[in-house]
């Protein structure tokens, strides 16, 4: 009996060092383009920061919140309200078109957004939510065009399969800033026109309003905004661009 007691206390020791040892987890979920374009080229700037956390990314297209026990933290596209979660704005929406450097030496005759419409337009195709809404017909109506395109375009329902497209030189996209603009300033896209819309719309950081915030989740919120505040976006489209509500 003093033996079997011996064992489980041991046990119990070994359990809750165990315990008291086992690294931070945190779960975050994001869009696959946000996760892939701006989230993980910066992830490894968190890892230094904190090395003992266990990070888990989760991306997905179909918003997944941070009410649910799977998600801890949510990049979120919208207007900043979900109904029992706290969320601060990383950045508003601003939307511009890009081609790659070897499209526009091919069409030359594209220099205003009117021109636009004889060029194959790269579409992302629905659910958009994690993106933002804005479509080229969108997006044309803002600057002023009404006309229809007159060649044939591309619709894919990947927005990183929309950019590889767009490097490739199949087209013109659309680039959402903070998920372009490292594409832009490595010169693998560019601005055909400089011009931009700019909405209502932004990436937010959102967790659980009933949510106990560890540790882990602190650092990683405070580390996510000092990153975006840090970010500072392809500016020579800051001067042209267009608001939309």
């Amino acid at each position: 009996e003093a033996v079997t007691r011996g064992l489980d206390d041991i046990s119990a020791c070994l359990a809750a060092l165990g315990a008291s040892t086992k690294a931070p987890q945190l779960t975050v979920s994001a869009s696959v383009a946000f996760a892939w374009f701006w989230l993980m080229p910066r992830l490894e700037r968190f890892g230094a920061l904190q090395p003992e956390v266990d990070l888990r990314v989760l991306a997905a297209d179909q918003p997944v919140l941070p009410s649910t026990q799977e998600v801890d933290v949510a990049i979120l596209f919208g207007r900043g309200k979900w109904e029992g979660l706290e969320a601060q704005l990383l950045f508003r929406e601003r939307v511009y078109p890009v081609c790659s450097p070897g499209y526009l030496r091919d069409h030359p005759e594209l220099q205003r957004s009117a021109d636009l419409l004889d060029q194959t337009l790269l579409h992302l195709e629905y659910p958009r939510a994690a993106a933002g809404d804005v479509d080229w017909r969108q997006w044309l109506l803002r600057q002023g065009v009404n006309g229809q395109p007159v060649r044939r375009a591309i619709r894919l329902n990947s927005y990183p399969m929309v950019l590889q497209a767009a490097e490739a030189g199949r087209g013109v996209a659309l680039g959402w800033s903070y998920i372009t603009d490292q594409l832009l300033a490595e010169g693998r896209l560019i601005c055909p026109i400089d011009k931009a819309l700019e909405t209502a719309d932004g990436y937010y950081v959102s967790v659980s309003a009933s949510a106990s915030r560890d540790a882990a989740m602190t650092a990683f919120l405070n580390w996510i905004v000092a990153e975006a505040r840090d970010t500072s976006g392809f500016r020579m489209l800051a001067g042209n661009a267009t608001h939309s509500e």
